[in-house]
């Protein structure tokens, strides 16, 4: 994962970071790390921000694969639209089953 701010990326931090680290978002988000001031990643709430469209918690704002560093990321890069479609799907489907437009007969 990288930012997706461009005020990060052009950080003297972020780029020393980025130029020493094979995994430069694990350091930029540890406790004491030079992204400590700044949105922290959590690989469950960006899961949850891309895939359920209701509630936003700011992670895929703040974050973006990377797909220049491992083949996840680049998969996640390419599904990250069908995650977030299925969302809505799922989504309109169980509002329709809460509110009784889905019914058994």
């Amino acid at each position: 994962m990288a930012p997706n701010s461009a005020v990060i990326l052009t950080t003297r931090d972020w780029m020393a970071l980025e130029s020493t680290v094979s995994n430069p978002a694990d350091n930029w988000s540890a406790r004491n790390g030079p992204g400590r001031d700044w949105a922290t990643f959590n690989r469950y709430a960006y899961g949850a921000d891309l895939v359920i469209p209701i509630i936003d918690l700011g992670q895929t704002d703040a974050w973006a694969p990377s797909t220049n560093r491992e083949v996840w990321g680049q998969r996640l890069w390419r599904y990250g639209f069908f995650l977030s479609i299925a969302g809505w799907i799922v989504t309109a489907l169980g509002a329709a089953a809460i509110t009784g437009i889905i019914r058994r007969d």
